[in-house]
């Protein structure tokens, strides 16, 4: 390849870089939307720094997403401090609410509520706190108490652990090295190694084989750890090591994290199968097992993260899984050429050694453009889900490490295209050169094979080179994933400030109800639930001095504006009680309901009620029916036209791509 042409490549790269950016700028720049990751406290009950005059029955909190029951606690402390024992912990249809009893004897004082808890969905600990105060006490709530408060229920948001980040880093890295492996010896080193004579093949599938076991168990051993510490930190942060069980038993990360260890497990059996069958014919489908096994596990870590816990978890946990999937083929298949090619250059040499490299490298190119490409994407698509505008970047700690994980991804990207571009085309051509016959297999000392030995020793530097970045931009991701969104404060905030709102609005009851007196006779009319469409009507009687008479005929006239009148008979339902449904109020707004009693030998009886009438409120069956789907998409306004605009420079890419390629063929 001439440098015009690898110029040429290189500016295109870095202009649709430059595009995903300015889709990212601009889209992130046009909307504000909704979050959902970690369980934060939106409201509570007592709310934060209230004066009690007696200690309260129940203290309740609710969360912006659900919880995990058999491991989310709220306690209660003096300010002593001392631990006040509380009843059970109560949990209730609405899996973003718990509660725990109070007991009535609490001296007058102010106390600090702490609570902990599991996010079902994205597996995070989460914890906070907040001051209550009984009878007549002094002291203002931001004293000691919130000090207390701020020590017992910190929320491990902005200063992300260290040990939790080794270990999420040692469960990726773990996975790149068993995914990336199995599928470069797959999908690479099987099919290049047939242009090779049989003996030659034959040897260096073994020895890939060889450096895939070793790899594979290390890795195996790596995920182990790395969860194993997971399971530790997260107990830890509930209460201690004892609820170890709780915790993988009880809760859907514990779950998750026993599959992944089955997983671990068919993958040690899958290494067994590949270091028995020494090339036979099971060597392929062992490989095979390896792979999904791998996919398995790298499963287990995107149903509980952050795109699990966003809207349209489809799409969301999709594109993570694709990131995740693109990252390890391509780290993962980085460090095995790091590992296994200085044993291919020992194992081959002359013409057919260069031959093997340039198809090999050949090979291996593809499968890293195309994870690039679509770390690339599934980077900017998951950008749009997890950022409510652009300014976040700068003012969050989820932006900054993203920041950070950008600037690691660069010189990963400089040296991939150094790699891509410049020294593998180089090889490639050697390998064409020699396939021409040009020079013989025992020519070693041609100036041909020397000049592509140097270079094939230079590209193996530069592989690990390579290698080293990528295991450096996985440390920011783990970093990354253990972060609070800004999409879940946000999401948080606007939840809190809704039930703020409904807070302070007046109760409304979902009926209307009212009386009037005259003529001796008390009247009173419910309509329920005084809405728009159908409704029950009740009319009750009673007279202020005897009898209220022989009912021949009741019925009720409604007027609203411009609309028809209409009525609706009532018939008897109980001891002056009379009753009807219809759907007479086809309108909101104030109407005129008249009230027509026919009475034997007494004078009729006729008055009207002013009723207000609302448009109709949703009913707990629609709003369930009206609830999030995991095929909702998951973006609004502007992120959905940049999302639609990323996967329109996808396919066009893809397409172009094609096209290139039939128009070399042909």
């Amino acid at each position: 390849m001439n440098v015009p042409q690898t110029t040429q490549r290189l500016l295109w790269i870095i202009g649709g870089g430059l595009l995903c950016l300015l889709i990212v700028a601009v889209s992130l720049a046009a909307t504000a939307g909704r979050a959902g990751a970690h369980g934060v406290q939106v409201t509570s009950d007592p709310a934060p720094n209230a004066r009690l005059p007696a200690p309260p029955e129940l203290i309740t909190v609710t969360f912006n997403e659900p919880i995990e029951p058999s491991v989310s606690t709220i306690e209660l402390w003096d300010q002593s401090p001392k631990e006040i024992p509380l009843g059970p912990m109560q949990f209730f249809d609405d899996p973003t609410v718990m509660a725990a009893s109070v007991p009535q004897d609490l001296p007058t004082g102010t106390y600090v509520v702490v609570w902990r808890n599991l996010s079902t969905i994205d597996g995070h600990t989460w914890s906070g706190s907040f001051v209550i105060i009984i009878g007549s006490v002094e002291e203002a709530p931001d004293g000691a108490a919130s000090d207390l408060g701020d020590f017992l229920g910190q929320p491990p948001s902005d200063n992300p652990s260290t040990l939790e980040s080794a270990a999420r880093w040692v469960v990726l890295l773990g996975t790149a090295i068993m995914l990336g492996g199995a599928a470069y010896v797959l999908f690479v080193v099987q099919p290049a190694a047939r242009m090779l004579a049989p003996e030659k093949s034959v040897a260096l599938r073994g020895l890939s084989r060889t450096v895939l076991l070793v790899t594979g168990a290390i890795a195996v051993f790596l995920v182990l750890e790395g969860s194993l510490l997971q399971v530790v930190l997260q107990a830890d942060r509930l209460g201690g090591i004892g609820r170890v069980d709780e915790l993988l038993v009880d809760t859907r990360f514990g779950r998750y994290l026993i599959a992944r260890q089955g997983l671990l497990a068919i993958a040690l059996l899958a290494l067994g199968l590949i270091w028995r069958a020494r090339g036979g014919r099971w060597a392929i489908p062992a490989l095979g097992l390896l792979l999904v096994a791998s996919l398995g596990v790298l499963f287990t870590q995107s149903l509980v993260s952050h795109a699990a816990a966003s809207n349209g978890e489809f799409w969301t946990t999709s594109i993570d899984v694709l990131h995740l999937l693109a990252a390890s083929l391509w780290i993962g298949g980085l460090i095995h050429i790091g590992l296994a090619m200085p044993r291919w250059l020992d194992e081959l040499e002359g013409v057919p050694r260069t031959l093997f490299a340039a198809e090999s490298f050949r090979r291996f190119s593809v499968l890293a453009a195309a994870s690039v490409s679509v770390l690339l994407i599934s980077g900017v698509l998951s950008a749009f889900v997890q950022f409510t505008s652009w300014d976040e970047l700068w003012s969050t700690s989820y932006g900054w490490s993203l920041v950070g994980k950008m600037g690691a991804m660069l010189p990963l990207l400089a040296m991939a295209a150094l790699n891509a571009f410049i020294l593998q085309p180089r090889v490639v051509a050697a390998g064409l050169q020699l396939a021409g016959g040009s020079v013989s297999d025992d020519d070693a000392s041609s100036p041909a094979l020397e000049a592509a030995g140097q270079l094939q020793r230079l590209l193996v530097k530069t592989v690990r080179v390579e290698a080293v970045l990528g295991m450096v931009v996985l440390v920011a991701v783990a970093v990354l994933i253990q972060l609070q969104a800004p999409r879940s404060a946000a999401e948080a905030e606007e939840l809190a400030a809704i039930a703020q709102a409904a807070a302070e609005q007046p109760i409304v009851p979902d009926y209307y109800r009212d009386s009037i007196e005259a003529d001796g006779l008390i009247v009173a009319l419910q309509i329920e639930p005084g809405q728009v469409g159908e409704n029950s009507f009740a009319v009750g009687m009673g007279a202020e001095f005897g009898s209220i008479g022989e009912i021949l005929d009741i019925h009720l006239e409604f007027e609203h504006g411009d609309l028809p009148e209409s009525e609706v008979d009532l018939t008897l339902s109980g001891s002056a009680f009379y009753s009807a449904t219809g759907a007479n109020l086809s309108r909101s707004g104030d109407w005129d309901i008249t009230v027509h009693i026919v009475r034997r030998g007494l004078d009729d009886w006729e008055e009207t009620f002013r009723v207000p009438i609302a448009e109709p409120r949703e009913s707990d069956e629609a709003a369930e029916g009206k609830s999030e789907s995991i095929w909702q998409w998951p973006y609004e306004g502007g992120r959905s036209t940049g999302a639609i605009a990323v996967l329109a420079v996808a396919a066009a890419g893809v397409a172009g791509w094609g096209g290139l390629r039939l128009r070399r063929r042909s």
